[in-house]
C-alpha cells in the first residue's frame, strides 16, 4: 500500500502511510496515483493537433418530416501546406457513412476524417454502437477484409476526399479499392478474448514466443541435440509433457458441475518434459521464460533485437506487469484489448489502417491512459486512421476530431449533436449557453468551430461539450513530439536484419571444429539412434570423387572439385570452385543407408540401366542386414533447377567397391563438367 486516505490526504505531498514493503518504516514508495491527483503529473493537451479541414459535405441530420440542412460551404484555405497536420500526417480526406438508421439512428450522414484520431462519443444509449459495431465495422470488414459479416441499415459508405469538388467513390463500387489509397484494412481491436484455452496466452498471440522458440533453437545445447524451433512448443509432441499434452494443467470432468482444471502431476505445470527443459537462456529454460513478466523477459533479450522490439511494444500499452504465459482466460478486457493492439503494433505497417477501439480506457489508471494515447498518436502518424469510441475526458481533451452523439438516450437519442476539434466543440457549447445562436441556426464552420445540427425537437445542448471545456480549460497544454514513420521504418528495418544478434555464433559446433571426425565417428541417425552405415564407404566415396577430379581437372587446376566440405551437421557436399550447385551431396543422417546424391544433366542416367549395372541388393535381399525394404537402391529425380539427382543408397563399403561403381563416377563427373561448362 503507497497510499491511504480521502482525496484530499493522498493528494498532499506530507501524507505517508506505513508500507509493507521494502520501503523504511513511515515512508511509502512514490505512489502515481497522488501525482495525477495532486496535479503535478497530467495528461497534456496538444497544442498541435492535426488541423482537419471543416466539413464541406452536406447534411449532418435529417429530422422526421423535415428537409436535410447544408451546412454552409466555407472558402477554402491556399498555400501548399493548407491540409498539412504535420508534415508527417497529409489529410488524405473523408469516409462518409449515410443515411444511418440502425436501431435508434436518425438517419444520419456522419463524416469521419481519415487519418486522423477521431472519437465517437455521447451518453449511453446515444447510438455510438449502432453506427460503429453495427454499421462501421462489418462494412467496411466486408469490403477490406473480405469478411461475411450482416451490416447495420444504412444507405451507403462513401470515400470522399480532402475538397468538397472531390469525386465520392462508394463502398460497394468496385473502383472504391482500387482508387483508395487510404485504406487497405480494418482491425477492431475490441476487449473480447484473445482465446479460452491455457495454451493461449500474451507470447503467443503477439507472436513473441515463435521468436523465443527460435532462438532456443540455436542455442549450443538444442544444435547438440538436434532440437528445431519445434521442440519447444508446448502444442505439439516432441518437448512438451504428454500427461498433460503441454497444457500444464489436467482437466477432471465432473458429472452435473463444470470440469475442473488441476495442476499435472507429471510435469507440475511446466508443460514441457525434462529433457527440453535442460536447455537455458542465461540461466532461464523455456518454461522460466514464460513465468516471467514482460519487463523482465525485456531486461533478459535486451540484446536480441527481433525479440526486444515486439516485447518494448507491449511494454508500450501499458503490459509490463503480465506474464508473458498467463493463460488468456485470466486476462481481464481491456487487458485483452491492449495485447491485440501490441500485437497489430508488432506487426509491417502500411500506414493505410483503419483501427477502431471501443472504449478502451476501461479500467485503466491515469499513467496507463497516457501510454495508450502514446501508442494511439504513434499510429495515426503513421499515416492510419483511429476511431475511438470513449467517454473518458483525457482522451477526447486529446482526439483531432470529436463525433458527439445524442443530444439523449434511446428515442431521445441517435442524432449528430456536434463534429469538430475539442476546442470548436466546447466553444460552441458556451456561445449557444450565451443565447447565440437562435435556435434552429446553423453555427459558422470557421476552423476552430465544429459544425451543429440542430432540430426542433431537442434541445442542441452537449453534455460532451459541458463536461470538455472545464478540462480544456485547466490545462495543461504541451506540443506533442511526433512520430517520424521514417525513422519507425528505418529500425524496424535495421531490427529485422539484426536479427537474434550474436546468439548461437559464439560456439562452434562438433561438426564445425573437425566435420570430417563428426560425420564418421561421432554422428548419430536423425531419430538419435546408432548408426549402422559403415563409415568407410562414405570416406571411399569421397576419395574416388576427389581423385577422379583431379583426373578431369581444367587446364591450369589442380583439381575439378574444391575440398570437401565436411563443416555441415546432416551431409557433405563436394563442389566445383564458383559452381552454383554441387556435384556430390551425401546425406549421413540414416540409421542403415548412406545416401549420395549426385547431380548431373538431365537424361545422363536411365535409373533401370544403372541399377542394373550397380547391382545394389534390396534390403530384403541383404539376409545380414535387419530392417527391411523390396525398393530399387537407385533412383534418378528431376530437380527444380533442370539438373537431375541420381540417388545411390549404401550400406558399406564392398558393395560399392566394384569396377561399375567407379565407372558410374567416372561419368557423373564427366556429365557434370560438361553441364558446367555448357550452362545448363
Amino acid at each position: 500500500i503507497v497510499a491511504a486516505g480521502t482525496p484530499a490526504e493522498v493528494a498532499s505531498a506530507e501524507y505517508r502511510v506505513a508500507s509493507s514493503g521494502p520501503a523504511d518504516a513511515g515512508e511509502a514508495a512514490e505512489s502515481l496515483t497522488r501525482g495525477y491527483l495532486a496535479g503535478k503529473l497530467a495528461i497534456p493537451i496538444p497544442t498541435n493537433r492535426r488541423p482537419v479541414p471543416p466539413w464541406e459535405g452536406t447534411e449532418g441530420h435529417r429530422d422526421e418530416g423535415t428537409q436535410a440542412r447544408k451546412t454552409p460551404a466555407r472558402r477554402r484555405r491556399s498555400g501548399p501546406n493548407s491540409l498539412l497536420a504535420t508534415r508527417y500526417s497529409p489529410f488524405p480526406g473523408w469516409l462518409v457513412v449515410r443515411g444511418a438508421r440502425q436501431n435508434n439512428l436518425k438517419d444520419l450522414t456522419v463524416p469521419i476524417p481519415l487519418g486522423r484520431f477521431a472519437c465517437i462519443t455521447g451518453v449511453s444509449g446515444s447510438g455510438k454502437s449502432s453506427l460503429v459495431n453495427d454499421i462501421l465495422w462489418p462494412a467496411l470488414a466486408n469490403k477490406l477484409n473480405r469478411a461475411s459479416l450482416t451490416v447495420g441499415e444504412h444507405d451507403k459508405i462513401e470515400l470522399r476526399g480532402p475538397r468538397a469538388a472531390d469525386k465520392p467513390v462508394e463502398l460497394n463500387e468496385t473502383a472504391w479499392l482500387r482508387d483508395s489509397v487510404t485504406l487497405d484494412k480494418v482491425v477492431n481491436v475490441d476487449q473480447s478474448p484473445i482465446g479460452t484455452t491455457p495454451t493461449s496466452n500474451p507470447a503467443t498471440y503477439t507472436g513473441v514466443f515463435d521468436g523465443i522458440r527460435e532462438l532456443f533453437a540455436r542455442l549450443p545445447d538444442s544444435k547438440m541435440r538436434g532440437y528445431s524451433a519445434n521442440r519447444f512448443s508446448f502444442n505439439r509432441p516432441g518437448g512438451r509433457c504428454e500427461a498433460c499434452e503441454g497444457y500444464g494443467q489436467r482437466r477432471i470432468e465432473m458429472h452435473f458441475m463444470p470440469d475442473v482444471w488441476v495442476e499435472c502431476e507429471t510435469c507440475r505445470g511446466r508443460r514441457y518434459n525434462p529433457e527440453t527443459l535442460e536447455v537455458r537462456f542465461k540461466g532461464q529454460n523455456i518454461a522460466d521464460v514464460l513465468d516471467l513478466r514482460v519487463a523482465a523477459a525485456l531486461e533478459l533479450f535486451a540484446n536480441v533485437p527481433r525479440l526486444r522490439r515486439m516485447l518494448q511494444t507491449l511494454v508500450d500499452v501499458g503490459l509490463d506487469y503480465v506474464q508473458l504465459g498467463q493463460p488468456a482466460p485470466t486476462l481481464s478486457g481491456g487487458e485483452a484489448q491492449r495485447v491485440k493492439l501490441a500485437a497489430e503494433l508488432g506487426l509491417p505497417d502500411t500506414g493505410q489502417t483503419f483501427y477502431i477501439l471501443d472504449e478502451p480506457t476501461t479500467g485503466l489508471h491515469f499513467d496507463d491512459i497516457r501510454k495508450l494515447l502514446t501508442v494511439i498518436q504513434r499510429l495515426v502518424d503513421l499515416g492510419n486512421t483511429v476511431l475511438v469510441v470513449e467517454h473518458n475526458l483525457d482522451v477526447l481533451k486529446c482526439a483531432d476530431w470529436i463525433i458527439d452523439l445524442g443530444p439523449e438516450a434511446g428515442e431521445a437519442g441517435g442524432y449528430l449533436v456536434a463534429a469538430g476539434t475539442p476546442e470548436g466543440i466546447a466553444n460552441a457549447e458556451l456561445r449557444i449557453k450565451n443565447g447565440t445562436p437562435a435556435d434552429g441556426a446553423v453555427l459558422d464552420t470557421s476552423a476552430a468551430a465544429p459544425f451543429l445540427i440542430p432540430n426542433s425537437a431537442f434541445s442542441i445542448h452537449s453534455h460532451t461539450a459541458a463536461a470538455l471545456a472545464p478540462i480544456l480549460a485547466a490545462g495543461p497544454r504541451e506540443e506533442r513530439t511526433p512520430y517520424d514513420p521514417h525513422a519507425h521504418a528505418a529500425r524496424v528495418l535495421a531490427e529485422e536484419r539484426a536479427g537474434f544478434g550474436d546468439v548461437g555464433r559464439e560456439v562452434r559446433m562438433p561438426w564445425q571444429v573437425d566435420g570430417r571426425k563428426w560425420h564418421l565417428e561421432q554422428r548419430g541417425s536423425r531419430e538419435e539412434k546408432p548408426r549402422r552405415w559403415a563409415a568407410a564407404a562414405l570416406e571411399y566415396v569421397v576419395d574416388i570423387v576427389q581423385k577422379e577430379g583431379r583426373a578431369q581437372r581444367p587446364p591450369e587446376k589442380d583439381n575439378l572439385f574444391d575440398a570437401t566440405n565436411w563443416s555441415n551437421r546432416a551431409s557433405v557436399e563436394i563442389t566445383a570452385p564458383l559452381a552454383p550447385y554441387w556435384f556430390l551431396h551425401a546425406l549421413t543422417g540414416g540409421e542403415w543407408l548412406l545416401e549420395l546424391y549426385f547431380r548431373a544433366p538431365p537424361g545422363a542416367f536411365k535409373w533401370r540401366e544403372l541399377n542394373d549395372s550397380l547391382g545394389l541388393k534390396t534390403l530384403d535381399e541383404r539376409e545380414d542386414l535387419e530392417t527391411y525394404g523390396d525398393w530399387a537402391r537407385v533412383d534418378v529425380r528431376p530437380r527444380s533447377d533442370g539438373w537431375e539427382a541420381v540417388v545411390v543408397y549404401v550400406h558399406d563399403q564392398a558393395e560399392i567397391n566394384t569396377p561399375a561403381f567407379r565407372r558410374f563416377v567416372k561419368q557423373a563427373v564427366a556429365a557434370y563438367r560438361e553441364g558446367l561448362a555448357s550452362g545448363t
